[in-house]
């Protein structure tokens, strides 16, 4: 894993330095692709969660009258001079104990189980707040392919997966709002705050969450930060900046409150192995973005409170996202 990590990395340096646009990005209203890969392999460990894949497309914004309905049935507490978009998101999770290569695996650990999903969300962003509301689908054991996916990844079959979590289907909705609290620029580097708060009721997750993210760079783009992935809303974000190449780097802290994680609690529909999860826990995020015309590359490394009673070890995990503007 380590190895395609690090093609992924010089595939996207490569096409940020040749392949881009030579002109400067003066709007943010392009389409965005981007892929997002999560993985603990950097951090020489292998277990909970431990890979993440995403493809996200974010649409062009839509004509004002298509804007005021959409944004008007789901987000009703929307500026109406919003910039309103759909987002679709492909996703798969995997999550394996700390001892992979058991013939059996430990029940004090975190049991084996792979996620399947679907989302589809409309993002609505004016000057000082963005708003995300999410619906998804998805499919929980071996139809999730996570025993497919991990062997791919290590070029040989894991045994424990046929103690996974038993097939169900997953659905449920998500919500954030994130404002810009604070930004200070016209300087050689520029700042600024964004708290946000979210909330997620599905099968998969029950939990509320608030978080702050931090960025500092030069030519900062007026946007709201890159996605950060599990199990927050791994989709696509819009980007813009005033120049051809900005970079920041950004922290974040995340806390949330949790009433139902099915990857450690069990199966929603499906007696399955589980753990007795905290309520309460949190990441630490750092990271960087580059943008060079309309190519977004974003790194980030996790620190994750315990997940759950018992657990041994800290986990960590990075994250590299690429992302086109169309």
């Amino acid at each position: 894993m380590i190895h395609s990590l690090r093609l992924l990395a010089l595939c996207a340096a490569t096409t940020t330095i040749l392949g881009a646009p030579a002109r400067a990005a003066e709007t943010s209203n392009g389409a965005v692709f981007s892929f997002q890969i999560e993985n603990d392999a950097p951090m020489q460990i292998d277990r909970h969660y431990t890979n993440g894949l995403r493809f996200a497309w974010l649409t062009t914004p839509l004509k004002p009258e298509r804007a005021g309905r959409w944004a008007g049935a789901l987000l009703p507490f929307t500026d109406s001079g919003a910039d309103v978009r759909f987002d679709f998101v492909l996703g798969q999770n995997l999550f394996t104990p700390r001892h992979l290569h058991d013939l059996v695996p430990d029940p004090t650990e975190w049991p084996f189980a792979a996620w399947l999903y679907l989302n589809a969300g409309i993002v609505a962003e004016t000057a000082d707040v963005r708003d995300q509301f999410y619906a998804n689908i998805g499919i929980v054991g071996p139809a999730a392919l996570g025993e497919e996916t991990q062997s791919l990844l290590h070029h040989a079959k894991v045994p424990g997966w046929q103690y996974q979590l038993r097939g169900e289907p997953t659905f449920g909705v998500q919500y954030r709002r994130t404002w810009r609290a604070w930004r200070s620029d016209g300087g050689w580097l520029d700042f600024d705050a964004l708290p946000y708060l979210g909330l997620s009721l599905g099968t998969a997750h029950v939990y509320g969450e608030g978080g702050l993210m931090l960025r500092l760079g030069q030519d900062l783009p007026h946007d709201f930060g890159p996605s950060l992935g599990d199990p927050g809303l791994p989709g696509s974000t819009p980007f813009d900046t005033d120049a051809p190449f900005a970079w920041y780097l950004f922290a974040a802290l995340d806390a949330r409150v949790s009433a139902h994680d099915m990857f450690l609690d069990g199966g929603t529909f499906r007696k399955g192995p589980s753990l007795d999860s905290r309520t309460v826990t949190g990441d630490a995020r750092f990271g960087f973005v580059v943008l060079w015309n309309d190519v977004r590359l974003t790194g980030a490394y996790v620190l994750r409170a315990d997940q759950f009673r018992g657990q041994v070890g800290d986990d960590a995990f990075a994250s590299l996202t690429l992302s086109f503007r169309m």
